[in-house]
């Protein structure tokens, strides 16, 4: 659930910013944050969900007794981390900073003409 979640923020980060860009009035004071938004909610979302399954999987690996060990002894899958969530969140937040960069920028040169 948590990794349909980082997809639907990508999802929404993208249709909002081309919605944007159609108006020609890109670096809005809320585009920053909205970015901002989008990659915090798909580093946690993308990582937390890799982890959750994991610990899921063993879990149920446990309850249906799959591993064959002895009662009370557990046996961890090995979790296959897939680290693009969080480098594309990380990505996103260093893009929201050039938008609030980007949006300085317009209100100075807003001052000048």
């Amino acid at each position: 659930m948590l990794n349909q979640l980082g997809i639907l923020a990508v999802l929404a980060l993208v249709f909002l910013l081309a919605h944007r860009l159609r108006s020609e009035i890109f670096f809005t004071p809320g585009s920053d944050w909205l970015v901002g938004a989008g990659g915090v909610v798909l580093a946690l979302a993308g990582t937390v969900g890799q982890i959750l399954d994991s610990i899921a999987r063993s879990r149920l690996a446990d309850l249906i007794g799959v591993n064959g060990r002895v009662q009370g002894e557990s046996y961890l899958f090995s979790l296959n981390f897939n680290a693009a969530p969080l480098v594309l969140g990380i990505a996103l937040l260093l893009v929201a900073g050039v938008f609030r960069f980007g949006r300085r920028l317009q209100k100075d040169t807003e001052g000048l003409i």
